[in-house]
């Protein structure tokens, strides 16, 4: 058994784009595009499972939330919403596509999205052995502040999860310095980025990465 997490992906109220095949074509696409990025920590590549689902398999979290923004920039607007397991693999893993395999990993990331559907949070963790609940109600804090952020906030996010300079998420983005560091105050980008970053160290301790 292999102790690793689940990546489970959803498109919000997608029934009700006006375009869904053109939203689709654009997810894989962007799943392709981190696929290649993020091949070391892919132990199972991101793969759609339904037209609007899609899931994989990480060996560490260190990059989670990087590819999670990576993909509501690439998708923005459309609104994508995450569940995240942990735990072991009882198949084999299939390294080709994030299908065919089955375990707790999977099991806690289907029972999140689960829980993410009867509510309008964007992230949940479940299989964690320490605070649980406490991480999730802080998810939730972080969900209802991003939920008013604007295509630039969540890029200018993204680009520090990456730990690129204000200088050069300006230059990245089109847009001045300034406008940068007042996105950064007014959506307390870097204590959200701080927190995520808890909850990797968090989830990387019981996997024991």
């Amino acid at each position: 058994m292999m102790y690793c997490i689940a990546l489970i992906g959803d498109i919000r109220s997608s029934r009700d784009l006006d375009d869904r095949g053109k939203v689709q074509r654009s997810l894989q696409e962007c799943l392709t595009d981190l696929n290649k990025q993020y091949n070391d920590v892919l132990i199972s590549p991101l793969t759609i499972t339904l037209g609007d689902e899609f899931q994989a398999l990480l060996g560490c979290a260190e990059e989670i939330w990087k590819i999670i923004f990576k993909i509501e920039c690439q998708m923005y607007p459309t609104r994508i919403r995450f569940g995240i397991g942990i735990g072991n693999i009882s198949t084999d893993i299939n390294t080709k596509s994030a299908i065919g395999m089955d375990g707790p990993a999977f099991y806690s990331a289907r029972h999140a999205m689960q829980e993410i559907k009867k509510s309008e949070d964007c992230y949940k963790i479940k299989g964690l052995e320490k605070d649980e609940e406490l991480t999730n109600n802080m998810l939730t804090l972080i969900s209802d502040n991003k939920i008013k952020w604007e295509e630039n906030r969540i890029k200018i996010f993204h680009d520090l999860l990456e730990h690129k300079k204000v200088n050069a998420i300006a230059l990245n983005i089109g847009i001045s310095q300034t406008a940068v560091y007042k996105n950064i105050s007014d959506g307390s980008l870097k204590v959200i980025g701080k927190i995520m970053q808890a909850f990797s160290e968090k989830i990387n301790q019981q996997i024991g990465r």
